[in-house]
């Protein structure tokens, strides 16, 4: 590992807009971003069909049936490959249990980001054209697959502070402010 490589690793509430901001602090920091592109890297690393990485994301296998084996497998796979970008770049990754992965690594920021529920469902209701409702009822399935997820792989509590170095409310700057903050934050850390 060389030292001069940090990673930050941003866990998010659904619909509080910590894909955008990570892509915006990424931009700011010149750094890579990776959300569903890492599911790409780790089907090419390994030569297995990306199909098989996408249906077991996020997914606790446990509650996949006759894929658990494979579901916990695919998560090695995709932690190796996690493990592996951090040695070689600074990098940004977005969920993926990462800030669990690379909990050992060194020039390490964990940031989790937030928002009340009533901004989360308004970001949701916009961005994917639907009812409050709707919105809620989305943010609430994801979550509950989220939390399953992280809780399997990590044995620890999902969107627990203790796991973070950093928590953000993004609907009190927005996203663009929120990034300039973390900008900054991550810089002051990493000297």
């Amino acid at each position: 590992m060389n030292d001069s490589y940090y990673n930050v690793t941003i866990g998010r509430r659904v619909g509080s807009g910590g894909l955008d901001i990570a892509r915006s602090l990424g931009g700011r920091l010149g750094i890579n971003v990776y959300d569903k592109e890492l599911l790409n890297v780790a089907a090419k690393e390994f030569g297995i069909g990306a199909e098989f990485f996408a249906k077991a994301d996020e997914k606790n296998p446990g509650l996949m049936g006759d894929s658990a084996l494979s579901g916990g497998a695919l998560f090695e796979m995709q932690s190796e490959v996690i493990r592996k970008l951090a040695g070689m770049q600074s990098n940004i990754f977005v969920g993926r249990c990462a800030d669990y992965v690379l909990r050992d690594t060194p020039n390490l920021v964990r940031i989790f980001v937030t928002a009340p529920l009533e901004f989360r469902i308004n970001t949701i209701a916009m961005k994917h054209c639907v009812s409050p409702a709707k919105a809620e009822e989305y943010i609430r399935k994801k979550e509950k697959m989220r939390q399953s997820y992280y809780e399997f792989f990590t044995f620890k509590k999902w969107a627990s502070m203790e796991s973070y170095d950093s928590c953000f409310d993004s609907s009190i700057l927005g996203f663009d402010k929120t990034a300039d903050i973390l900008s900054f934050l991550v810089r002051s850390i990493i000297k």
